[in-house]
């Protein structure tokens, strides 16, 4: 009986676990920028949490375009700034 309720203890976490969605979407990353993609299922909350998590800076209307990119579209885009330490 002990080891019956251990066992639904490990098959209940592993059930919470794979249920968890992803971090969060992300459309591309550099070393100092995140440019986020919009998905169902994920609010601005949780593109700010994960912002702030990697240490960075949220910006709703930040460049999806690299730094010094030749040629970029004027859209905005969820991003998050980070610092190189």
């Amino acid at each position: 009986m002990k080891n019956f309720g251990l066992l639904m203890m490990i098959v209940g976490l592993l059930v919470v676990v794979g249920c968890q969605k992803p971090s969060v979407p992300i459309q591309s990353q550099t070393d100092n920028k995140v440019v986020y993609s919009l998905s169902e299922g994920y609010t601005i909350d949780d593109l700010k949490r994960h912002c702030y998590d990697i240490h960075g800076v949220f910006n709703t209307c930040g460049s999806p375009c690299e730094e010094g990119a030749d040629q970029c579209i004027q859209v905005c885009a969820y991003t998050c700034q980070t610092f190189q330490k």
